[in-house]
């Protein structure tokens, strides 16, 4: 709220509370500053209430049971509570200062408002701060009398190009004549007064700033209150500055594909192109270039390359004559539309280990016989023998002994008393030899 030059006071109302902000975030965006007079809110919150019986009933007024009702009960009792659950609507509605906003634009949505009133050369100004859901304030120039109109003086852009945040809140410091936003993890401090920016006569009038004037003695744009004198600061506010809008660029339509040429390394393949002009709008005023390709560039025939070629695979043998393998790619680049694929062999091979002989195989011949034993009778040793082909270097013993015992028994029953000698028949029993190696000789030894 600001104060006016009437007796009464104004306030300023936007479109809707922070709840119906919310909900209205998926609506057409737009905007409006409305003024009251404090004594027209007074009037309708003292006087009676909007009040319907039951949902079949007519909204009808009802005597207001609080007349000085100023928004905050004090010390409330049980009849205050029934009553602020009972009537929730004014039946009167609060008139505003004018029939029409102060001030409206469509598209955008303010989240907060501030207000300063500024002593210029002839008059008192009030000048409107307003934050933008996008992150920018809107500096606005209220109007001067009912018959004229408010003016946009310029925005302040908080944050770099293309970066939104949203505003907190805004607070005027008056004793320093700076702006407050508050944001999402810092507050920002803005300076009302701005003259330092106009750097020419021109500028400086021609922004209809009320903070700002021409001080002709020294030559640059100053406050009121930098002046060296009233009568040498010029200052004149009677219509809406003419301002230099920033236009960021934007595309216009693509045009008709068309056949061109497009250049891949060394080869040339032919295509289908199309184009479009950053031109709906082009950029102004410093604005933005449009962001994106102005150029489309579609089934481009281009002719396949050899990849370069892989290294040696090893050797598939590792003695003896073996094969090596090495390949390469048509994919550098591929073949597409119409391209010619790529001419010669994708595979090479080639002999390896031609002059590296392999050793020759050593193996165990079978084994031999078993070979007598070493005696008739008693213990005796048996062996078998086998020979190792194309070396001395088999692994294992060449020679497999068996121990041999022998034993001499009569045929028949010893003492039958016929005092005849019998005849005995060997029996042999083999059993497995120790066998003990003692380098350099070896020995057997039965067991």
């Amino acid at each position: 709220m600001w104060e006016a030059e009437e007796p009464a006071s104004w306030g300023t109302v936007c479109l809707g509370s922070q709840e119906a902000h919310q909900e209205a975030r998926n609506s057409i965006a737009a905007s409006a500053v409305c003024v009251f007079n404090l004594s027209a809110i007074t009037q309708a919150f003292s006087g009676p209430f909007k009040y319907q019986e039951n949902s079949r009933s007519a909204w009808l007024p009802y005597p207001n049971p609080n007349p000085n009702f100023q928004g905050l009960y004090m010390n409330l009792t049980e009849r205050n509570l029934q009553d602020a659950q009972k009537f929730i609507l004014m039946h009167e509605v609060v008139q505003p200062v004018i029939p029409i906003p102060y001030f409206m634009e469509d598209n955008i949505r303010f989240s907060h408002v501030a207000v300063d009133v500024v002593q210029g050369k002839d008059m008192l100004f009030h000048i409107i701060y307003l934050a933008t859901d996008y992150g920018t304030i809107k500096k606005v120039l209220a109007p001067m009398n009912q018959t004229s109109s408010s003016c946009l003086l310029e925005e302040i852009e908080l944050f770099p190009r293309r970066q939104k945040e949203p505003i907190r809140s805004l607070q005027i410091l008056h004793s320093q004549s700076v702006l407050f936003v508050g944001l999402q993890e810092h507050v920002v401090k803005i300076p009302l007064k701005r003259c330092l920016f106009y750097k020419t006569h021109s500028a400086c009038i021609g922004s209809q700033d009320p903070y700002c004037g021409w001080d002709m003695v020294m030559k640059k744009c100053t406050t009121l209150e930098e002046s060296l004198s009233m009568s040498q600061w010029e200052q004149s506010i009677t219509v809406c500055p003419t301002r230099n809008l920033t236009v960021d660029g934007n595309f216009g339509m693509w045009s008709q594909w068309k056949p061109c040429t497009h250049t891949d390394g060394t080869s040339v393949g032919s295509c289908l192109c199309r184009t479009r002009l950053c031109d709906s709008p082009a950029p102004q005023c410093g604005g933005w270039q449009c962001e994106g390709p102005s150029m489309e560039i579609a089934n481009c025939s281009r002719n396949g390359g050899w990849t370069p070629w892989t290294s040696w695979s090893p050797c598939s043998t590792t003695c003896g004559i073996g094969f090596q393998v090495r390949q390469r790619s048509c994919s550098n680049p591929t073949p597409r539309h119409g391209g010619r694929v790529c001419v010669g062999q994708n595979r090479e091979e080639r002999y390896c280990n031609e002059h590296l002989l392999c050793p020759p195989h050593m193996f165990w011949t079978g084994w031999g016989p078993w070979e007598r034993c070493t005696t008739q009778c008693g213990g005796g040793i048996q062996a078998r023998r086998r020979m190792c082909e194309n070396g001395p270097d088999c692994p294992g013993c060449n020679v497999l002994p068996v121990a041999a015992v022998c034993r001499s028994q009569p045929m028949g029953a010893a003492g039958s008393g016929t005092g005849q000698a019998t005849t005995s028949r060997d029996h042999w029993e083999l059993r497995p030899a120790r066998l003990t190696l003692n380098k350099p000789r070896m020995k057997f030894e039965n067991p």
